[in-house]
């Protein structure tokens, strides 16, 4: 049957007409979801609720003013709870804000040892940290890597250097079936803009000696003393590059030190204060993989499952319009050429009787 034939038969049958028409309108929301429809809804969630746990170390090695001086280093096993959740009511159509609870916890007694809330604003596009109305400012990532993520270098942000530093983009590995990147940052003697929580601004001679349990330091106790404190970390992030979400947080490290000084004498003194070490468990890590595999189904559902079904959808209404009825309409309408109206006799018989 020829093609100006079938298309004829097929505007006199209504049916097939509206298949047609259907199929067609089908095949090109198909692509214009793929290309357009798709990349406009992939954005950073705003349902965030997850609850990981890490097991490591607190060491103290010098306490803070006023408190009795430590002799040696104290070591305590901690456990750090940290919760990561949406905050809808701050949320809007181009920011995601969430709330990160962390709690550190005596490992032994489960005693709280302290608790800090933080906000975080992400711009839905990117992933990328911003700010908004009293949230202040950040750069860099830290909830989300970015989309396609990179095999390069990832800007971290840090809150205690309240800057980012360069995550470097590792190996790649298989985790469940899936491609997932493992990233490593470090840093080093990073100046910090005000003291850590408990510790002096500034400080004099007496006071150094007294923090330290050191009488003998030779400064002069009425010196004011040149104070500068720094900060150093490293850790390794296992990220899901599609959608930038870290599943893994592991070899986590974090220490400050006290430099003191005084010019004039020549003075100079470096102490580290504190050293906070921890590893995702192995809960924790196994439920960061399911939760990036889960957010991973999402694009996939997006930008491979529904353009696909529309495609084949739109394809079966073609199909059926083409050909379901069409042949026998065209003989019945004497729409067909001679000879595949004889050819459609022989092909289709009646039944006798």
């Amino acid at each position: 049957m020829r093609p100006a034939m079938r298309l004829k038969a097929i505007r006199a049958m209504k049916a097939n007409l509206v298949l047609l028409v259907a199929g067609c309108a089908l095949i090109l929301l198909a692509g214009l979801w793929r290309v357009a429809i798709a990349p406009s809804i992939k954005i950073v969630a705003g349902d965030f609720d997850t609850l990981y746990y890490y097991e490591g170390t607190d060491t103290e090695a010098v306490a803070g003013l006023g408190q009795p001086p430590l002799t040696q280093d104290v070591v305590e096993p901690i456990i750090v709870e940290r919760r990561t959740a949406s905050r809808p009511d701050l949320t809007t159509s181009t920011v995601s804000v969430v709330e990160v609870t962390t709690r550190v916890l005596d490992q032994r007694s489960r005693a709280e040892i302290s608790t800090r809330k933080a906000l975080f604003a992400l711009d839905r596009k990117t992933g990328q940290l911003t700010g908004i109305d009293d949230i202040p400012a950040r750069s860099g990532y830290f909830i989300v890597f970015p989309f396609a993520s990179p095999r390069t270098q990832v800007p971290y942000w840090s809150e205690l250097t309240g800057s980012t530093h360069p995550a470097e983009f590792l190996k790649e590995e298989t985790q469940k079936g899936k491609t997932f990147y493992r990233y490593r940052y470090s840093y080093g003697g990073y100046a910090l803009k005000a003291p850590p929580r408990g510790y002096p601004a500034r400080i004099t001679g007496a006071e150094l000696k007294s923090m330290l349990g050191q009488p003998g330091l030779l400064v002069g106790d009425s010196t004011e003393l040149v104070l500068s404190y720094s900060a150093s970390g490293r850790g390794e992030l296992l990220v899901e590059p599609v959608m930038g979400t870290i599943a893994s947080v592991s070899g986590k490290e974090e220490s400050v030190s006290m430099t003191v000084e005084d010019p004039s004498s020549g003075f100079l003194l470096t102490r580290m204060l504190y050293r906070v070490a921890y590893d995702d468990t192995k809960n924790s890590t196994g439920d960061g993989i399911e939760f990036a595999l889960e957010e991973l189904s999402k694009y996939t559902l997006q930008f491979v499952y529904i353009p696909l079904g529309l495609l084949g959808l739109g394809i079966a209404c073609l199909l059926v319009a083409c050909f379901a009825g069409v042949k026998r309409y065209a003989r019945q309408e004497g729409l067909l050429e001679p000879a595949a109206a004889q050819e459609d006799d022989v092909t289709e018989p009646e039944s006798p009787g």
